[in-house]
């Protein structure tokens, strides 16, 4: 076998060529390292940007919806319309100034950004800063259960500092709900079953439109509200109204309650429904129930029969009363649920 010598020249640069391949090789876990921490630097800005953006688009549309109904209610005054021709006003004006925007497409906006203020009022505008990955479109899909669940959350939490093995499954998780709140939902289901709901309809006879039409699709129709069941709740103390178990939907929570009043006020007829409230008319020579007198007489915007939800007699319930403005009472109760 023949031997090789070495110069030491040649041992020299040999030498050179190893340690340069060696710097290239940390240099190149070195690049690896790097770009990977980069990428995930970038992913962690996306999500505080997204996040940002998520809770500053829950902020518009809460004070979107506040605008909107103070809009409404001053231009009543102003120009001596009812509810119907200032809301028809201000989606005229919106979609003159917004003309990529088709008017179904501003009802469902609306609509939207309607359950997204309530959500904001049930759990407390200053726990929006806590809503991580809910967007105003996954909060206007909430169930009314899944609402509850966060709004019991923070009751319990009242300091809302969320530790970071709980952000996911309490708070910014759309897809399951904490073990810790069964209890809120197991809640809910016994008081289900404890409400016998019948199937009968409410008869198409109760329900009377003044004859006006609205391009508003909020307006109901006198169809839907007919097959609206009636529910029969077994109370168990006569002092106070029972708690009812009304639709999830809000449309058809909507059209139920119509549905109740109208049945249980033969006498009054439907003259307009929104988001906000109902207004009633009184048919005939009638005398309002409320203040014992004639509406009719003078009757100015304000002297509908208006149903509205408020603050229940009892803590955590919400109460749905017919008001008049003739009448200092705080108004006749329709029907009760858990607020």
């Amino acid at each position: 076998m023949t031997e090789i010598s070495l110069t030491g020249r040649e041992e020299n640069n040999c030498q050179e060529k190893i340690e340069s391949q060696d710097g290239l090789a940390e240099l190149s876990s070195s690049d690896v390292l790097q770009n990977i921490n980069r990428l995930y630097e970038n992913a962690c800005t996306a999500e505080n940007e997204r996040i940002k953006a998520n809770q500053a688009e829950i902020w518009c549309w809460r004070n979107f919806i506040i605008g909107l109904d103070n809009s409404i209610d001053e231009i009543m005054i102003k120009e001596k319309v009812g509810t119907k021709k200032a809301k028809g006003l201000i989606y005229d004006f919106i979609l003159a100034h917004n003309p990529d925007t088709k008017r179904k497409t501003l009802y469902q906006r609306i609509s939207r950004a309607r359950k997204v203020y309530e959500f904001t009022e049930k759990i407390g505008i200053d726990k929006i800063k806590y809503i991580k990955t809910y967007s105003a479109n996954s909060i206007a899909e909430l169930s009314d259960s899944q609402i509850q669940t966060i709004v019991d959350y923070f009751s319990n939490n009242p300091n809302t500092e969320l530790p970071d093995d709980q952000e996911g499954s309490i708070i910014d998780s759309e897809g399951e709900i904490s073990g810790d709140q069964t209890d809120a939902l197991e809640a809910v289901s016994t008081t289900r079953a404890e409400v016998s709901i019948p199937t009968s309809p409410i008869p198409l006879t109760h329900l009377r439109l003044n004859g006006n039409s609205s391009d508003d699709s909020s307006r109901i129709g006198p169809v839907a509200v007919s097959t609206s069941p009636v529910p029969q709740i077994n109370e168990s103390n006569q002092s106070r109204l029972p708690i009812s178990i009304l639709p999830e939907d809000p449309e058809e929570k909507r059209k139920h309650i119509i549905g109740l009043v109208l049945e249980k006020f033969p006498y009054l007829s439907l003259d307009d429904s929104d988001e906000r409230r109902d207004t009633f008319n009184l048919d005939g020579s009638t005398l309002c129930p409320l203040c014992n007198g004639d509406n009719k007489v003078n009757r100015s915007i304000f002297d509908e029969i208006k149903g509205e939800w408020g603050d229940g007699e009892y803590y955590g319930e919400r109460t749905y009363r017919l008001k008049c403005r003739e009448s200092f009472k705080p108004g006749i109760p329709v029907v009760s649920v858990k607020a």
